[in-house]
């Protein structure tokens, strides 16, 4: 075991250990599925929000619904596949909600901003909003 511990010493020195072990959080799995649960999240903000008035953030629900999710897929595919090399990880959840956030928080100028400046005698053409919407 010391030359175990002697090789692990000097890659830590070398910087070839922290090299092999860094792995980007940043997947295309975690982004498609983190809009994929905004959007869901901003139908239901934007139709609550113009019910109540009152808008909700998106955050816990976006971590622990895309945790469930992508953890459970990673596991059936894990399985199909009868490997063990997908995993995944705290930072690509991180991600994930991240992604889902910004998305999900986009309906908050439809339920606050847009409906205040409309009573206040502004009107918008849906072409607007739309650019309003894509710029967002």
């Amino acid at each position: 075991q010391e030359d175990f511990s002697e090789e692990e010493d000097e890659m830590e020195a070398s910087g070839e250990f922290l090299q092999e072990t860094l792995v980007s959080p940043v997947t295309i799995r975690s982004l498609v599925m983190g809009c994929c649960i905004g959007s869901v999240l901003t139908a239901s903000n934007l139709y609550i929000g113009l019910k109540s008035g009152w808008s909700s953030s998106t955050n816990m629900f976006s971590a622990i619904f895309g945790f469930l999710l992508l953890s459970t897929w990673t596991k059936v595919l894990n399985r199909a596949l009868q490997t063990h090399t997908h995993t995944f990880t705290i930072e690509e959840n991180c991600i994930l909600q991240t992604a889902s956030t910004a998305a999900g928080s986009l309906s908050a100028g439809f339920v606050m901003a847009i409906p205040c400046l409309i009573w206040f005698g502004n009107s918008y053409s849906i072409m607007s909003l739309f650019l309003w919407t894509l710029s967002a």
